[in-house]
């Protein structure tokens, strides 16, 4: 169990991740991959890019295709 005087250490550092991630999507994408363990960290910002550049792609097609 955690001790008091720990968490009072704990929660100032947890407030200012969270703020750190507040707008940056990318990255809570990212520690959500990471938390489901579908990538090791290496790989999870480039897998991460391919997919909204694949994204992109599909959606930046004219429709007379």
């Amino acid at each position: 169990m955690v001790q008091s005087q720990e968490l009072e250490v704990l929660h100032p550092k947890l407030l200012a991740d969270v703020e750190g991630l507040r707008g940056q999507k990318e990255r809570l994408t990212l520690s959500a991959m990471a938390e489901r363990g579908n990538l090791v960290e290496g790989q999870l910002y480039t897998t991460n890019v391919q997919e909204v550049a694949k994204t992109l792609q599909s959606v930046s097609k004219p429709r007379g295709d």
